[in-house]
């Protein structure tokens, strides 16, 4: 498959596949992209910084970007005022990028290559328990009334390695380099394994 050229939104965290994620939009260039991708229902990528800050301003150093990124969907969008969006996003495809540049507006653009999709991978005995705290996590979210706080949506894909995997890799507090790291495994099955050293026993 040939690279496909796509928009890219920096952050300093990252976006998981069939996760979801809100965002404040009040910059000219994101705002710009935003409108467009949602007039348009066209996806960005979502990419960590590795270098820099997030707000592009005057005097500060080019952002540095990881070299793995999560294909976004805008699903809505909250208009606050004409300079201020609330949206919601959620991360389809993963992907690995090169010849990353600013473009016009400033706005980044690179050459995706998408990666593998994760295959229906059952859960293997010795990972269950990572599929029963998620999902114990889920039910008190629910019958407390804060589901829409957790960073993803039905339906709860909890028999499967790499949805749960990947829905805990945006749940606990791990640093960038380890959602990286987490994201660029293929094998499902390896990544919720990983994912198990950093649950509490």
């Amino acid at each position: 498959m040939q690279p496909q050229r796509i928009p890219l939104f920096p952050l300093s965290t990252l976006l998981l596949p069939d996760s979801i994620m809100a965002l404040q939009i009040f910059e000219v260039r994101y705002l710009h992209l935003i409108k467009k991708c949602h007039a348009e229902q066209t996806p960005f990528g979502i990419v960590a910084i590795r270098q820099g800050s997030e707000v592009q301003k005057a005097g500060l150093d080019e952002e540095t970007l990881y070299s793995l990124g999560c294909l976004a969907w805008v699903d809505s969008v909250d208009t606050i005022h004409p300079a201020l969006l609330r949206i919601i996003c959620r991360g389809s495809s993963r992907f690995s990028l090169s010849n990353a540049r600013k473009e016009g507006l400033g706005l980044w653009f690179a050459d995706a290559t998408f990666l593998p999709e994760d295959p229906h991978v059952d859960i293997p005995a010795n990972l269950q328990a990572c599929a029963d705290k998620l999902g114990a996590l889920i039910a008190q979210s629910q019958r407390q009334g804060v589901i829409e706080q957790l960073p993803l949506k039905a339906p709860y894909r909890l028999d499967e390695a790499g949805w749960v995997a990947n829905q805990w890799a945006m749940l606990l507090p791990l640093t960038t380099d380890d959602k990286v790291n987490i994201m660029s495994i293929n094998d499902p099955v390896e990544r919720l394994s990983q994912i198990s050293t950093w649950l509490d026993p």
